[in-house]
């Protein structure tokens, strides 16, 4: 009997080890599929940030193809959503990184496509001043995670997205796809991640 206890109280604390790992291993996403905050949240927006300028628009797999040909320099293609609190997070140590390493950045939301999100997401970028982002044109007029359009979007473009945002494509100066990977919200991690892979990659191609 205390053989089988002492089994039981091992199995069960492998049980919680095993959680936890699995836990910080995924906190910093979100994977397509999980329940998004709530859609309608309001936050206290100050005047500068309610009168900032932006601009959404509308872009299909094809189009992106051919905007993917035209860049001049190496760029971060970042997937985000306005109700995705990882990808909002990151943002800020996203953009400083984009404008030390002289790169540029593009945003494409995986926000549903119709004018109620579309509101909810333009208060997002006046909050954290992202002047421009692009919005997947194909939408899901049920799904409010938006994850098959996404999924569409990336099949079509060759990506190697795997159900996660906030996800990044980096681009060199001729519009090859270096590196795609999942994001996270801490600014060491960006400046240690990029500068050990994405700079030697850039450099490389």
């Amino acid at each position: 009997m205390k053989k089988v206890i002492v089994f039981l109280c091992g199995a069960f604390s492998s049980i919680i080890v095993l959680g936890v790992i699995g836990y910080f291993m995924l906190k910093d996403n979100v994977t397509m599929g999980d329940t998004p905050d709530n859609e309608e949240k309001t936050e206290q927006y100050d005047s500068e940030t309610v009168h900032f300028k932006t601009n959404i628009e509308e872009l299909t797999a094809e189009e992106f193809l051919k905007w993917k040909q035209k860049i001049n320099k190496p760029t971060i293609v970042n997937f985000w959503a306005s109700w995705c609190k990882p990808c909002i997070e990151e943002i800020p140590a996203l953009k400083k990184y984009a404008e030390q390493n002289n790169m540029d950045l593009v945003f494409i939301s995986a926000d549903r496509n119709n004018e109620k999100q579309k509101k909810i997401l333009t208060k997002q970028m006046q909050r954290l001043k992202v002047a421009s982002s692009f919005l997947i044109k194909e939408s899901s007029g049920t799904d409010l995670m938006n994850k098959d359009a996404v999924k569409n979007f990336t099949k079509k473009t060759g990506l190697q997205f795997e159900g996660g945002i906030p996800f990044f494509v980096i681009l060199n100066e001729k519009g090859e796809i270096v590196s795609e990977f999942l994001g996270f919200n801490k600014e060491e991690a960006y400046q240690n991640f990029f500068d050990q892979n994405i700079k030697r990659q850039l450099i490389r191609k």
